[in-house]
């Protein structure tokens, strides 16, 4: 068998779903309670963990974000505990308005940040401009002081907080890396099997984009935290 390929071939998107479940941060972290409660009456009514079902929600909006509001609010296909496949137009009766008004409006934002990476860099699909977010948000989470680090996620959009804390352990932070060599070889592991993905402009992308949408006294402050080498990827 040729191992190499396998480990090299794209996951489907079900697969990727299920694989980064393991990961999701607690929930508590994105979402007020009323929200999560309902969601979690969706998940279990559909056989599925609270994570992968808000995984699955972000990667249909993602997908359809091109379409108009109205194809967002079509129903998203499911796979059930039976693995049968199952819209769920009942997504707007688990929730109140108000809560999905609210859910859709950080969507919206988190699509915002997105599409700044996307053009940043000149990318066309959404999936890697997440990436590209989620890996330079935990290199330099880990590498700022816990309070620091908390001040930031206090000024991400609800679901950009989520996976900024996903996998974090406050212990031994910050870590004890101060070269900017270090700092992108974490992006370019995110990224391996992709030639084209050079980490610095990476990194350079979504901290401009850090730089647009989080106060700039924030923004000082966890530049005034960093180590030389990573702060000078600002410039």
């Amino acid at each position: 068998m040729n191992t190499m390929n396998r480990d090299h071939a794209e996951p489907a998107p079900d697969d990727r779903v299920r694989r980064l479940d393991a990961e999701m941060a607690e929930v508590a972290l994105l979402l007020p309670a009323r929200w999560t409660a309902a969601l979690e009456r969706l998940a279990s009514a559909r056989g599925m963990t609270l994570g992968r079902l808000i995984r699955l929600l972000i990667h249909d909006y993602l997908a359809c974000h091109a379409g108009s509001g109205a194809a967002r609010a079509e129903a998203v296909p499911v796979a059930t505990s039976r693995g049968e496949k199952r819209a769920f137009p009942e997504r707007r009766r688990a929730m109140s308005q108000t809560d999905l008004t609210q859910f859709d409006s950080t969507l919206q934002t988190t699509h915002v940040w997105l599409n700044d990476i996307q053009e940043r860099l000149g990318w066309e699909e959404p999936y890697r401009a997440y990436h590209a977010l989620r890996a330079v948000l935990h290199a330099l989470r880990d590498r700022l002081p816990v309070d620091h680090a908390a001040a930031l996620a206090a000024q991400l959009p609800m679901l950009i907080r989520g996976f900024y804390y996903e996998g974090w352990h406050p212990h031994g932070k910050p870590v004890k890396e101060r070269h900017k060599d270090a700092f992108l070889a974490h992006i370019a592991a995110d990224f391996r099997g992709e030639p084209y993905a050079d980490p610095e402009r990476v990194a350079k992308a979504v901290l401009r984009v850090l730089s647009k949408h989080v106060s700039s006294g924030e923004i000082e402050g966890v530049k005034g935290s960093l180590p030389k080498e990573i702060r000078s990827l600002w410039a």
